[in-house]
């Protein structure tokens, strides 16, 4: 799947971006997918201990450009029924199992930002941990300005 995050009135010039903000971008978008997988996996978000291989392979998003318009970087990603093989999926979650397969690292994240500001959302797949990351999110906004991050599939 293909997605682009047009960051709108940024400091950089068009086209161009800051690696300090890619880097929290970066961050951001994998730990917040991380985390909403491992809560659909097994009830919560960020545990202590080596990750299984598999999970970080499902993982997988990869910068494949960046256009000019205001800064516009284009991320690519495969869902999860391609990538996450054999991975023992949580029996008390079946509402949001049955998607799981069709969800991409990317939409992992968007849902969970939808889910957060959402208050008549269902927090079912969001812990204190996972919003922490989420709100940690905000620190690739360099100034008052930058407001505007709109992520979308292409």
């Amino acid at each position: 799947m293909k997605y682009e995050i047009k960051i709108d009135k940024a400091n950089e010039e068009r086209g161009k971006i800051a690696l300090r903000r890619l880097g929290i971008i970066a961050h951001g978008i994998i730990h917040v997918a991380e985390g909403a997988l491992q809560i659909r996996l097994g009830s919560i978000s960020f545990s202590k201990g080596r990750k299984a291989l598999n999970i970080q392979d499902a993982l997988a998003i990869n910068v494949v450009g960046i256009k000019k318009g205001s800064t516009i970087l284009q991320l690519e990603c495969e869902t999860l029924g391609k990538t996450l093989k054999g991975a023992q999926l949580n029996a008390f979650k079946q509402d949001s199992n049955e998607y799981l397969p069709n969800e991409t690292p990317v939409s992992l994240f968007i849902h969970s930002f939808q889910d957060a500001l959402d208050e008549k959302a269902t927090k079912d797949n969001l812990d204190k941990p996972l919003l922490r990351e989420l709100k940690q999110f905000q620190k690739a906004l360099f100034s008052p300005e930058e407001t505007n991050y709109n992520l979308q599939s292409r």
